[in-house]
């Protein structure tokens, strides 16, 4: 896969809400992390 995305970021005010949804709408379990004082959900 010559042009696939591998990293973007997407600022949510509700963490909870947005990890719930993009798990459902790409069908994966993303795995949440913290660095530099922020969470981040992981989809690999």
């Amino acid at each position: 896969m010559a042009n696939a995305i591998n990293w973007f970021e997407i600022p949510v005010k509700d963490f909870n809400r947005a990890k719930k949804f993009y798990d459902t709408i790409l069908g994966a379990k993303s795995q949440v992390i913290e660095a530099m004082g922020m969470k981040m959900a992981l989809i690999v």
